[in-house]
């Protein structure tokens, strides 16, 4: 009696191995990576809020996840904000008088860069998180030239002041999942960081001049620090 009891257990063991490892099989794959979109507000602080208000933008940031969880994280970032942007009406030709005229735009921008790592809790209904990076942010004033109708494109483009300047920032928010696919989960993601930046050349909106020719910007240096606030979505595969 026990010999065919063990031979029905020897025959029925693939089956139990192969049960078992398709169970194995079907657990949640760990997350690898993940992408975050992203609209941003940027708060100036210091000597670059007595020069500026707020201004607004967008940005993105990328995760490798580095354990099977998604606690530890290596991230990059890259935001662009705009916090100046003026239009005004020009001659483009003195001798014709108001007969031809132009419109002059200057725009006020700057573009940060960051490299750096993330803690955050990888799983729940609301998931914190901190993390901090270094890099380097680019500000831009740049001036165009168009015609003055509404829908004519602008023909002509200077760079009036561009500078690169090193920057440290930290920071941290929540998450929060609203949805689920095959291979990826959505989430809402609310956040704020500190940004610190070294002496930076710029213009802002109030530095434009009427000079003897014209127009013109006249620069100003001092810190840029500012706190950047993010509201947007991270995707996780």
């Amino acid at each position: 009696m026990r010999r065919p009891l063990a031979l029905s257990a020897l025959a029925f063991a693939p089956l139990l191995l192969g049960a078992q490892t398709g169970v194995e099989d079907a657990a949640p794959r760990p997350p690898r990576a993940s992408i975050g979109f992203r609209g941003v507000s940027a708060q100036p602080v210091g000597a670059f809020g007595d020069a500026i208000n707020v201004g607004w933008g967008g940005g993105l940031d990328g995760r490798v996840h580095l354990d099977r969880a998604g606690a530890v994280s290596l991230r990059a970032d890259v935001d662009y904000v705009g916090y100046g942007n003026r239009r005004q009406p020009v001659s483009l030709f003195p001798a014709a008088g108001s007969l031809i005229r132009g419109r002059l735009r200057t725009t006020n921008t700057f573009v940060t860069l960051l490299v750096g790592g993330e803690l955050a809790q990888p799983d729940g209904p609301l998931r914190p998180y901190v993390h901090g990076g270094i890099g380097a942010t680019y500000f831009r004033t740049g001036s165009s030239l168009g015609g003055s109708d509404r829908f004519e494109d602008e023909g002509f483009a200077t760079t009036n002041v561009d500078d690169w300047a090193r920057t440290a920032v930290a920071g941290g928010g929540l998450r929060i999942p609203i949805g689920r696919g095959r291979r990826t989960l959505t989430l809402l993601d609310l956040g704020a960081r500190r940004a610190w930046i070294g002496p930076t050349t710029y213009a802002t909106p109030d530095d434009i001049v009427q000079g003897p020719a014209g127009p013109d910007v006249v620069p100003r240096r001092s810190r840029t620090d500012h706190w950047l606030i993010t509201a947007g979505f991270a995707v996780v595969y």
